[in-house]
């Protein structure tokens, strides 16, 4: 996921940003050697996370070394996963749909320049966590520059003793992904290779002492204090 460039994500009202499509160009394979497989996937929801997709498959696609998920709201697919082909079951996140949403989604396998593509089917997401940050209503910025697409990566304090949220936000303003930490983040960031988020607060405003920078998964599960040396915002 990527932050989105040319728009805010606010409440309130206001001019709508015209929105680009939700994520980056998909893999054209209608451009691969066509090959036939059977592909037996299967999406179940994150224990920890109900608005991500946990999506593990079989195929019997001769010489397969690496593969695809295509996604989104229809068939007409606006989001790509790239599956961890070295897991166990090629266990891959589906990141990047709203809440109590139905999810289309493919798989495609491929071998060399050939593909075998799996047929379409769906899974629903489920509630967002409680006190999770609302949907936002983009509102245009002041360049002339259209949207990219993407996504946003926010911190919120939404109200309770201990609401303290790293979320993101879709190019629609909607809520994707939201995990309540112990902390009040003053900084969240996806790693590298989109597996964890990472959340520090603000630490002392003096002195480069104390704060905490804690991590967790994408899909919710095995959040940690992260041991380093102290620091401030």
């Amino acid at each position: 996921m990527s932050a989105t460039a040319g728009a805010s994500a606010t409440g309130g009202t206001g001019p709508v940003v015209v929105l680009p499509p939700l994520g980056p160009e998909l893999t054209d394979v209608a451009k691969l050697t066509p090959k036939t497989c059977a592909i037996t996937p299967t999406v179940t929801l994150a224990p920890d996370l109900a608005l991500v997709g946990v999506a593990t498959f079989t195929t019997d696609l001769a010489a397969a070394d690496r593969a695809i998920i295509q996604f989104g709201k229809t068939a007409d697919y606006t989001l790509e996963a790239p599956v961890n082909w070295a897991a166990s079951a090629r266990r891959t996140l589906i990141l990047g749909m709203p809440a109590n949403t139905t999810v289309h989604y493919r798989v495609v396998v491929l071998a060399g320049d050939g593909a075998c593509i799996g047929d379409d089917a769906t899974y629903t997401t489920g509630a967002a966590p409680d006190g999770a940050p609302p949907n936002v209503t983009p509102q245009a910025g002041t360049s002339s520059a259209p949207a990219a697409p993407g996504f946003i990566i926010g911190e919120k304090f939404t109200g309770g003793d201990d609401q303290f949220f790293a979320y993101i936000v879709n190019g629609e303003g909607e809520l994707v992904w939201a995990h309540r930490f112990p902390v009040m983040p003053l900084r969240a960031l996806l790693s590298w290779d989109g597996m964890f988020m990472y959340a520090r607060d603000l630490g002392a405003t003096v002195g480069a002492t104390g704060g905490a920078i804690y991590r967790v998964a994408m899909d919710g599960s095995g959040e940690k204090l992260l041991d380093v040396p102290p620091g401030a915002h």
